[in-house]
């Protein structure tokens, strides 16, 4: 038989948001300090129109969902609804300080990293109360008693990195010093 989900039911898409703050030094161009702040799961729900909204929100009516997104979504649109359900600003609009490279998203499935291009129905549990899979690959028949072992269901963490920017650096003015070295004003006057 196979699983709810692939029947074509509703699934919903959880998100696990983690707001990454580094502390990013002006003078050295990397990262001084490192905080993480973990938000609170965001589901999403995935195709299905109504029914997956319904599922969505079963349990949990007073908090506002996000619309359903489309069954084509790929990874990145399921990070855009959560970081719009969080009221966290696009990605373009944050600042990218001298030296840092790194992406500003990132996201991670079971300790691997994702593919933001992915299909995020490829990572939604279906919302027919499926509590998580089978795992036989470890020994799925084992465990204490011969219990199945169950895997909870996947669940992506996002990962958004927003810099502070902390220090000073030096400011070259290539109009006044040409070499690329400042002068002090007691410089000056030794030469007079």
């Amino acid at each position: 038989m196979p699983p709810p989900s692939a029947a074509g039911g509703p699934r919903t898409l959880t998100v696990r948001p983690r707001l990454q703050r580094e502390t990013w030094s002006l003078y050295w161009r990397e990262a001084m300090a490192t905080q993480t702040t973990c938000a609170e799961d965001v589901a999403l729900p995935i195709g299905g129109g109504k029914a997956a909204a319904a599922a969505a929100d079963e349990g949990q009516a007073a908090a506002p969902r996000p619309p359903p997104l489309p069954e084509d979504a790929t990874v990145r649109d399921a990070l855009r609804a959560a970081a719009a359900a969080l009221g966290w600003p696009p990605v373009g609009s944050l600042v990218r300080l001298e030296g840092f490279e790194a992406p500003f998203e990132r996201c991670l499935c079971r300790g691997v990293e994702v593919g933001l291009d992915e299909p995020a129905a490829k990572y939604a549990a279906a919302a027919e109360g499926r509590r998580g899979e089978e795992d036989e690959e470890e020994g799925g028949g084992g465990g204490a008693g011969g219990a199945a072992v169950r895997k909870p269901p996947p669940a992506l963490v996002y990962v958004r990195t927003v810099l502070a920017a902390e220090g000073w650096r030096l400011a070259n003015d290539p109009e006044n010093d040409p070499d690329g070295y400042s002068t002090s004003d007691s410089d000056e006057e030794e030469d007079d």
